[in-house]
């Protein structure tokens, strides 16, 4: 079929913006390289099991999942797992590498580029909306292998295949009904594991919580907050490799105003490197966490929890003051936990 000049020109830049969607979106994006060295994120990605920032049992939990679950055909329906937690906790990177070190490939949804009607009408390309898009790629990948893996040319046989789900289309997030019915006839027809990836303090509770529930019948696995020890243990390590003038003091500032997020801290610890020396007032211990800290948002009950249990700091007691009336000096104020919640000061 003929396309006039304007068409075609509008298909093509069509074609060229979705080309970028997909080498942005590609496995690449779970396969860190040392291609694009601008963050240290990429460039100190880790390559094996021993370099997570993640605690052993964990890390095995999800093997022995995977081991137990990658061969199709299983009875009973196609096993589902739900990975939750906070955000750079791990999740799916761990996911990742425990999938290569088994041989496991991974078939991930990302969110197409919606593609303007008028384009698909003048240059004759079959428009198909998001909640098809997602069907298709849902109900395709679950039942059939990749035609894209090549196992002749990787060292490592491909002995499996599961469906990754960590980004999701918009018309799910209040469609709670839609999302226990795509679960419910996933595990009916499909043979593939799904594994899918929700953080804290997303948008999808409903669907996280019902995943959570018995009625879900979905293996539930829940990261923590990578601990401190961890976290410094890996930004020793690229601080090492970058010869970066950081102590162990400023490691642990670092690690500790992260709370728990291992992007947060390395993207913490790359700032902290590329200034030094370009001011040469000293901070303070407060105003060097502040810039170092991590904007994070808390959830009414743990806010009431802070407030209710906090934590005081032990000092002496002077003498003038009664014993019944002393209280200790609290670690983290009331005020300051109100500007971290989600909730406004009226509510």
């Amino acid at each position: 079929m003929s396309f006039s000049h304007s068409n075609g020109s509008n298909k093509d830049s069509w074609l060229k913006s979705r080309k970028r969607k997909l080498s942005h979106n590609s496995s690449a994006k779970l396969f860190p390289t040392k291609s694009s060295p601008d963050t240290w994120i990429e460039k100190y990605a880790p390559q094996h099991l021993e370099q997570l920032a993640v605690h052993k049992k964990k890390i095995q939990e999800v093997e022995n999942w995977l081991i137990m679950n990658r061969h199709r055909g299983k009875k009973g329906g196609a096993p589902i797992l739900f990975l939750s937690g906070p955000a750079g906790c791990g999740k799916t990177t761990t996911l990742v590498m425990v999938a290569r070190k088994n041989g496991i490939e991974i078939a991930e949804w990302n969110n197409p580029l919606s593609v303007p009607y008028s384009v698909t009408k003048q240059s004759d390309v079959q428009y198909k909306s998001e909640v098809v898009l997602f069907e298709e790629f849902l109900f395709r990948s679950g039942k059939y292998p990749s035609l894209f893996s090549n196992p002749e040319n990787n060292n490592d046989k491909i002995e499996g295949k599961l469906v990754l789900l960590e980004e999701f289309p918009n018309f799910m997030l209040k469609d709670l009904d839609y999302c226990k019915e795509l679960v419910r006839r996933y595990r009916l027809t499909q043979q593939m594991p799904l594994v899918i990836i929700i953080s804290d303090g997303s948008t999808f509770d409903s669907f996280k919580r019902f995943l959570s529930s018995k009625e879900s019948s979905v293996t539930n696995i829940r990261f923590n907050p990578v601990s401190t020890t961890l976290l410094i243990k890996a930004l020793s390590r690229v601080s090492t490799s970058e010869r970066c003038s950081t102590n162990k003091d400023d490691l642990s500032l670092i690690a500790s105003a992260s709370a728990g997020d291992v992007r947060s801290a390395i993207n913490n610890l790359q700032f902290s490197c590329k200034t030094v020396g370009k001011s040469t007032r000293k901070t303070s211990g407060t105003k060097s966490k502040a810039i170092n800290g991590k904007d994070t948002s808390l959830i009414m009950f743990r806010a009431l929890g802070k407030v209710f249990y906090c934590k005081r700091e032990k000092r002496k007691k002077a003498e003038s003051v009664e014993s019944s009336k002393y209280r200790d000096d609290l670690i983290v104020q009331p005020e300051d936990i109100l500007e971290q919640c989600c909730l406004s000061g009226s509510a």
